[in-house]
């Protein structure tokens, strides 16, 4: 195989690489938008059954907080030492929740803080 050989390879695995990965991150969108949707309906169904909040935890990434893990964002933030099954001492720093807290405008009207309440906790 000459170099303009391996090159044209190079290039043809990197373009089947480039889609693999758009195809992967349209995938995981798709499963962001069914979690959000499925913690939507058992909000609902919470609600319909008299459960509060306080029985039962609507978001199983921030259980409820609005703060998750920002190197493991499907896991609560609780600091540097947590104590969750499965994520005790992988502390990174917190951010806000992307399965229930929806994002703020940018144009500096709304508070910061206003990121890490989940939406429906929201005015």
């Amino acid at each position: 195989m000459g170099d303009a050989d391996a090159i044209r390879e190079l290039q043809r695995a990197n373009s089947h690489g480039s889609g693999l990965a758009a195809g992967l991150k349209a995938s995981l969108r798709d499963l962001d938008a069914a979690i959000k949707k499925m913690g939507e309906s058992i909000r609902a169904e919470l609600e319909k059954a008299g459960l509060g909040e306080a029985d039962s935890a609507a978001c199983l990434h921030c259980l409820d907080e609005g703060f998750v893990c920002e190197d493991h964002s499907d896991m609560p933030w609780e600091g540097e030492w947590g104590t969750v099954e499965g994520h005790a001492e992988h502390g990174g720093a917190g951010m806000p929740c992307p399965y229930c807290c929806s994002a703020i405008p940018e144009d500096g009207t709304t508070p910061i803080t206003l990121a890490f309440v989940p939406d429906w906790k929201r005015a």
